[in-house]
């Protein structure tokens, strides 16, 4: 849960540095207010693989079973997969270097 808080966090930061880049000004933070991790990265520009698309949608639901135990859609578990882990660091450190 915790990783997919840094991520969603990462994401929300990308999300207002472009439009602070683009001479936009920052939208409230209710414009980011949810927990839709492919959403985020198509809103940040990056275009994902159906591999890495996969892992954000596993973390969104990791995210969502931590803050609320039993979701709307009835999942009550998660199972951690350490590539998926390697994965999405290399993603992350990919889109910083740039």
């Amino acid at each position: 849960m915790l990783r997919a808080m840094a991520i969603e966090g990462y994401l929300k930061v990308l999300y207002y540095q472009r439009q602070i880049a683009n001479g936009d000004r920052a939208a409230s933070i209710k414009a980011c207010r949810h927990h839709k991790l492919n959403e985020l990265a198509r809103e940040c520009g990056l275009s994902l693989s159906r591999d890495q698309n996969t892992r954000l949608l596993r973390l969104q639901l990791m995210l969502q079973l931590g803050r609320y135990p039993v979701s709307a859609e009835g999942w009550t578990s998660y199972e951690a997969v350490p590539k998926d882990d390697a994965d999405l660091r290399n993603l992350i450190l990919s889109q910083h270097a740039q």
